[in-house]
């Protein structure tokens, strides 16, 4: 089974490739991750209104539309993989990202909320839009330009390490006011994690074999920007992090002792406390993606 460091995920001490990740290797270990495979139920604090319950809502909600949005930018690339280890890898992950969708979905139904409510999320997705533009019509195809490596390295170091901030800044969160949210979290967060990892690997065996290529790629990134901005999703994740804080206090005999990081109770914490070390993260890992693969040599 495939594991993360979730205490220091911005180190590497391997190279995982696509081919030790196909379709086998999905199919037996990650397949049947469903919000079914977390039984327990939601406490009466997610069931009742209330801040808590909103933030909980704002943030799957946004969630699941930038699943959604990856999904699509994921098809893009499976119809251009260069190979039968790419085309398994970056398939299985297009059904992560509805997996992903369908979990977020799933258990805020199962906390009370309707199909209507969940489907009225208009500023939800145009925060995901943001993140994620290039995943529909053109600007995708713009982007990518037939390029699967443009699009590999577009929906790693620009997409998916903002989400990957927030979603594992959301699972440390969770922990003690929403386990299942928290084990959602966890799951999506290992898959998000092969991604990037995966993508790494793709990109290195790209420039070690085609080093050319360097100079386009890093363009790419600088001008990326501009096409796929992080502000308006932590603008959104702002605005949930406040409810989240309202909740928090609300509940703060529950978490007493719980830190949020090592040695930081989370009663600690403020909003912008938890907004600010999501961007940082965001920036750490694509410093550290950039300067590994594109800025040696």
């Amino acid at each position: 089974m495939y594991e993360i460091n979730h205490e220091r995920p911005m180190e590497y001490s391997r190279e995982p490739a696509p081919e030790e990740y196909d379709l086998g290797w999905w199919l037996d270990e990650v397949s049947g991750w469903t919000a079914s495979r977390f039984p327990s139920p939601a406490p009466a604090r997610l069931r009742e209104d209330g801040p808590l319950r909103q933030a909980l809502l704002a943030e799957f909600l946004l969630l699941s539309a930038c699943a959604a949005k990856a999904s699509r930018a994921l098809a893009a690339l499976v119809v251009v993989a260069p190979d039968g280890a790419c085309l398994e890898f970056y398939s299985t992950q297009l059904l992560d990202e509805v997996r992903h969708r369908r979990m977020y979905r799933a258990h805020l139904l199962e906390i009370g909320f309707s199909e209507q409510e969940l489907d009225e999320t208009g500023r939800t997705q145009v925060a995901a839009r943001s993140v994620l533009p290039f995943a529909k019509g053109c600007a995708w195809e713009e982007t990518m330009d037939g390029d699967f490596y443009r699009g590999v390295l577009a929906l790693t170091v620009l997409a998916a390490s903002t989400i990957t901030s927030i979603t594992g800044l959301s699972e440390r969160k969770w922990r003690a006011l929403g386990p299942v949210a928290a084990r959602i979290q966890a799951s999506v967060n290992r898959d998000r994690q092969r991604l990037l990892d995966v993508g790494r690997t793709v990109i290195g065996r790209r420039l070690r074999t085609h080093p050319g290529d360097r100079r386009r790629l890093m363009d790419l990134v600088w001008s990326g920007r501009e096409f796929c901005p992080s502000d308006p999703l932590f603008e959104a994740l702002s605005a949930q992090e406040e409810l989240f804080q309202e909740g928090m206090e609300r509940f703060a005999s529950l978490v007493p002792g719980y830190e949020l990081w090592p040695g930081r109770l989370i009663l600690a914490t403020t909003a912008d406390d938890r907004v600010s070390a999501a961007r940082q993260n965001t920036e750490a890992l694509r410093d550290l993606w950039l300067s590994d693969l594109l800025l040696d040599g």
